[in-house]
């Protein structure tokens, strides 16, 4: 009988089938941007319980426990030897659950030091060779995305023109930001543009070692009208004393710090309307051959709200109110629980202010006690008119007051 038994467990483990285990090769230039992701693959369509991931350097980002992972190298990988091991749970006893793969980390292979290079290009190849160069930024965001334009000599009309189409169409996309994506502009060559995709913090080969690097900010959040806000750029080496600081905006007018490192500019209402402002700096006296022009692109097309006329009364006595009409207007302002419900009372010249006081404390009396809505969410002011006149606006979050 134990004969039998131990006959039949050879039989059986004769008939097992164990899968193949493989981690894939990862793409090397992702490995150049300081990124892998590395896939294990098993055959046989096993119901697997688990993956655990060995890596001798580097950091697991994304996908811990499971088939696959994304792996962050640092700058101090360049170079080394990389380990990796994954143990894959849930396969049948008796089988192989380990799989390995090594390669070196190159984080700086010299013909991938440019992404692209082109002359003018009708709009749509245009427009695709900049998409392809933004999805690498998508994939590496800790990156910065140099595009160097060179024009020909004494055609300063061409090269706003062929920056001006690169701009706009890098200004759709939601990931530009110009910390992150910059323009700027090369030496006297044919009209052409490189694309760079490289460290922060490090300048693109292309750029000498003696040309002064420099960045324009923006201010943190979206201005608004009226409002002063600022520019200031920062320059990191001593320009020559004869080097001038050139400002100019595409909207909205410079008020202060023209020729300076830092610059107040001041926008009316209708600058917001059309999409964003174009703030140029230019830097007149570096050494040739070197970028001289900064762009910065601040989107701007915003719609401010504005305040709403819920309703207009008119011809009611001074020591009246208009219930009904004005308890729609609180069932309104219930409605719009983030508004503010701004009441204007005009008053003939000839009112005394007793009568005036009286009205507007039985207008706050009426609100307060009989339609229960909390004071707090309604302003009432008075303004002189030519007869007895009720105006009540709901005035949105961030929407100024409407004048009497």
């Amino acid at each position: 009988m134990i004969l039998f038994l131990c006959l039949a467990a050879v039989a059986q483990d004769s008939t097992l089938v164990c899968p193949t285990i493989k981690i894939s090769e990862p793409d090397q230039r992702d490995i150049f941007f300081a990124h892998a992701e590395l896939a294990v693959q098993v055959s046989g369509g096993f119901q697997l319980t688990g993956y655990e991931w060995n890596i001798s350097r580097g950091d697991i980002t994304e996908g811990t426990g499971t088939e696959r992972i994304k792996i962050a190298f640092l700058r101090d990988d360049d170079g080394a030897r990389f380990d990796a091991e994954v143990r894959v749970r849930g396969l049948p006893e008796g089988c192989e659950e380990r799989a390995k793969i090594s390669f070196n980390v190159d984080l700086n292979p010299g013909t991938l030091d440019m992404l692209d290079e082109f002359a003018d290009l009708p709009d749509n190849d245009l427009r695709l060779r900049l998409d392809a160069a933004v999805m690498q930024l998508k994939d590496h965001p800790e990156f910065v995305l140099y595009f160097i334009i060179y024009n020909e000599p004494g055609r300063e009309k061409q090269f706003e023109k062929f920056r001006d189409k690169i701009e706009n169409h890098l200004s759709k996309d939601p990931l530009y930001d110009s910390q992150n994506i910059k323009i700027l502009r090369g030496g006297e060559n044919r009209l052409s543009v490189q694309i760079y995709l490289w460290p922060e913090g490090e300048a693109p080969p292309v750029i000498s070692a003696n040309c002064p690097e420099f960045t324009v900010y923006g201010p943190a959040g979206i201005p608004r009208p009226n409002e002063p806000f600022v520019y200031t750029a920062t320059i990191d080496a001593e320009l020559p004393k004869s080097a001038k600081l050139v400002w100019s905006v595409s909207k909205g007018q410079i008020i202060e710090g023209w020729g300076t490192d830092r610059i107040s500019v001041v926008l009316a209402k209708e600058d917001f309307i059309g999409g964003s402002i174009r703030t140029d700096l230019k830097i007149e006296g570096v050494p040739s051959g070197c970028p001289d022009l900064f762009t910065e692109t601040l989107p701007i097309d915003c719609d401010f709200p504005e305040p709403v006329l819920i309703d207009e009364i008119s011809d009611v006595p001074v020591a009246g109110i208009a219930r009904e009409r004005l308890a729609d207007a609180i069932r309104e302002g219930a409605k719009n629980p983030t508004n503010q419900l701004y009441i204007i009372e005009y008053f003939p010249p000839w009112t005394s202010e007793f009568d005036v006081r009286e009205k507007i404390e039985r207008i706050r009396r009426y609100i307060a006690d009989e339609l229960k809505f909390d004071l707090s969410f309604v302003t009432i002011v008075t303004a002189e008119g030519k007869a007895l006149h009720t105006k009540i606006y709901r005035v949105p979050p961030g929407a100024e007051n409407p004048a009497p």
